[in-house]
């Protein structure tokens, strides 16, 4: 006797069936979900990527504006041109030099030299005293 000839056996089967497939549209609903949640993440990654590119540029050309205007001004003011060029020149050698010494500084907090230190100290065996025998 097999389990189309026991019609309650049959009947317990369906909505272990209806189950399963609810179950599976439900996984591949989330499934696409994700995707295009995935895809709208990286499309939005890749437009902040470029605005910023954008918003460097502009910047850049911005900076090199006031110093164009700053150059000329001492210009008019009788300072010759390439004193002035090396003026604002030579201080952007020492502000690039400045902060190099400070990112190298801050460098050195990304190697977790605390952490790196109380983990070695942890994994040390500390061998207890020899005790005097009596």
């Amino acid at each position: 006797m097999d389990a189309s000839d026991r019609p309650d056996e049959a009947l317990n089967v369906a909505p272990w069936k209806e189950l399963r497939d609810a179950v599976v549209a439900l996984v591949r609903a989330t499934a696409a979900l994700a995707l295009a949640e995935g895809r709208l993440a990286v499309a939005s990654s890749v437009s902040m990527i470029a605005i910023a590119v954008l918003g460097a540029g502009t910047l850049f050309v911005a900076w090199l504006m006031l110093m164009l205007a700053l150059v000329f001004g001492a210009a008019e003011l009788g300072v010759p041109l390439w004193i002035a060029c090396g003026a604002l020149g030579l201080l952007h050698i020492v502000l690039a030099v400045g902060l190099w010494l400070t990112a190298r500084r801050l460098a050195r907090h990304l190697e977790f030299p605390n952490t790196r230190r109380a983990i070695a100290e942890s994994w040390t065996t500390h061998l207890p005293a020899e005790q005097p025998t009596p």
